[in-house]
């Protein structure tokens, strides 16, 4: 997969053959289909494996209710996944910006993160926000903006500092 990941953002998704895929890999091609039914296959593992990672710091206790203590532990979470496997996240945004794989996979994004927007929602109306609907859609984008310039330029980004503010903003 992380072969796949690196040739998807260096080649993008119609660029990379799966020969390509398993030349990199060290592997033979037919092991790759033994994976993955097919490039597609390959290349929804990659987004969603993306998207697992931060939903298993989400919402802790998964009961659909965020606590502000919740709130921050995702916080402090989400970020250190990104310093952890800082190569792992540069090549994921640079895959998923991508002209194909948006036109693949965009409306499953919004699909796949309506439940957080919702459950951020909820979050905003108990603090009594004016419009909770867009706080936590603004709160999504900024995370994802935050994750996007730290990973491609992490040794002048204050991520920690950030994470300060955001935690005593959104919080």
């Amino acid at each position: 997969m992380n072969s796949a990941l690196e040739l998807f953002s260096d080649y993008g998704y119609y660029g990379t053959s799966i020969n390509m895929i398993a030349q990199k890999a060290g592997i033979a091609k037919g092991l790759v289909y033994s994976y993955f039914e097919n490039k597609d296959d390959l290349l929804k593992e990659l987004i969603y494996s993306g998207i697992r990672e931060f939903e298993n710091v989400f919402d802790a206790d998964k009961d659909g209710f965020l606590t502000e203590d919740e709130f921050e532990f995702f916080i402090d979470e989400s970020f250190k996944l990104l310093q952890e496997n800082i190569s792992f996240w540069r090549l994921y945004f640079l895959l998923v910006m991508k002209k194909e794989v948006i036109e693949i996979f965009g409306h499953k994004f919004i699909e796949l993160t309506a439940p957080h927007i919702n459950i951020l929602t909820d979050y905003y109306k108990r603090k009594n926000h004016e419009n909770p609907e867009t706080e936590a859609v603004l709160f999504g984008a900024m995370i994802d903006g935050v994750a996007f310039n730290y990973v491609m330029n992490p040794e002048k980004f204050p991520l920690n500092e950030i994470k300060s503010v955001i935690i005593k903003r959104f919080k």
